[in-house]
């Protein structure tokens, strides 16, 4: 509790040894670069108000139960993580919810979930990574805004976040749009599932080469929205 680490920080857990093992890790602050990868933790993990100065890697985590980077408490949304380096999650394996309620992200550093897996719900709540990389991650719900009315703004800000990807890395990522599509589908939210949608359609028009082809979807989109 309120440990300060000044180098990196190594975590490896014996599976065998360590199944009901809860890390608890409210207050951290980690000046140097942090590396959870290959950790296993049998049960919660929670870093809630934990500071990570540097980058932060958690390529390959296992978590059995939920991973907080806010308070566990609906309601509280004091002392979230601060990230000011690159964040990474790249093969993660999470078998609750991922929670960064409150959290803050730097505008030049890459948040990635390439190829994560959340069991349960992804929820940003407040604020999405400025940059942000979903490629092959996977979900059951993603939570953008716990008021009704900011459900559409934070949407409109995931589309952006996605599309911002596309054109930095110049290539069309159709995976996390139609992860997105069929969870909002999922939680019986079928207008924003179809704004996903169009807005997958004419991102992919975008990149279209030929001439066609983006004719084509032109004039699907211009008779029907692609309907």
């Amino acid at each position: 509790y309120n440990t300060r680490i000044e180098g990196p920080a190594f975590f490896r857990i014996d599976k065998d040894k360590y199944e009901e093992w809860d890390a608890v890790l409210p207050g951290t602050c980690f000046e140097g670069d942090v590396r959870f990868r290959d950790v296993f933790i049998g049960s919660e993990l929670n870093c809630q108000g934990a500071v990570f100065q540097k980058e932060a890697n958690f390529s390959y985590l296992r978590v059995h139960g939920a991973t907080f980077f806010c308070s566990p408490e609906e309601n509280d949304s004091n002392h979230p993580s601060q990230f000011h380096g690159k964040v990474d999650f790249e093969g993660a394996r999470l078998g609750g919810s991922l929670f960064f309620r409150g959290c803050t992200f730097p505008s030049d550093k890459e948040v990635t979930f390439k190829d994560c897996r959340i069991e349960d719900a992804l929820r940003f709540e407040h604020r999405i990574p400025p940059k942000l990389r979903m490629t092959g991650c996977s979900y059951k719900r993603i939570r953008c805004a716990k008021e009704e009315e900011k459900r559409g703004e934070f949407l409109e800000t995931l589309i952006k976040r996605l599309k911002e990807w596309e054109s930095a890395n110049l290539q069309f990522d159709r995976g996390p749009w139609i992860q997105l599509e069929t969870a909002l589908r999922s939680d019986d939210d079928p207008e924003q599932a179809d704004d996903v949608y169009r807005a997958r359609m004419r991102q992919k028009r975008s990149f279209l080469r030929s001439r066609p082809k983006k004719m084509s979807s032109w004039l699907w989109d211009l008779t029907s929205a692609y309907g």
